[in-house]
């Protein structure tokens, strides 16, 4: 076993992350638990650790008892803020943890993504709401190459270009027939 020395003595009440030659370890009742996987704290923040050592090769998003966290270089990012994904799928995060309440469109590299309770939705078709306006979904992005009529559940809105239009009077035809549209909305 390796023990957890401080001041000469083996200090059998601390729990922790400390440093020896060989790296970081995960210390528990001043004893190293090599068996340990998952995140640790100490003064520097939360740490990855896999077999009882820090991982500094750990990036993206890891699970642990503690919740879902954004990691790099082996330590959690609670400074980071924009998509990440494993194999679970892509996730929203918002300082450094999954933000599970998230519903709405997030902007990332220049692609608005529909996000449903903290994942994207790529299945996602239907209208959603940002800084601009409201916009016209396909497949989990806004559909810039949308024109026509969108049912949002409680109307149907003229959409032009991706997004609602509410300037728009006049007269609209789809699969369904033709459509007085006044001020964007179905009359």
């Amino acid at each position: 076993d390796w023990v957890y020395v401080e001041n000469g003595q083996v200090n059998n009440s601390y729990t922790g992350v400390r440093q020896n030659d060989n790296g970081w370890w995960r210390v528990e009742a001043g004893k190293v638990n090599f068996g340990y996987n998952g995140l640790a704290e100490n003064e520097y923040g939360w740490w990855v650790i896999k077999n009882g050592k820090l991982d500094f090769d750990c990036n993206g998003l890891i699970e642990d008892e503690k919740g879902w966290f954004y990691i790099k270089d082996g330590m959690v990012d609670w400074s980071y803020t924009g998509l990440a994904s494993n194999e679970a799928g892509w996730f929203y995060v918002k300082n450094g943890t999954i933000d599970w309440n998230y519903t709405g469109l997030y902007e990332s590299e220049s692609v608005w993504f529909y996000i449903n309770s903290g994942i994207i939705d790529w299945g996602y078709s239907g209208v959603a709401e940002n800084e601009s306006g409201w916009w016209k979904c396909s497949g989990g992005t806004i559909d810039y190459n949308y024109t026509g009529l969108v049912d949002n559940g409680d109307e149907v809105w003229m959409i032009s270009s991706g997004k609602a239009d509410f300037d728009y009077n006049g007269y609209v035809s789809n699969a369904n027939g033709t459509f007085y549209v006044e001020a964007g909305k179905v009359n």
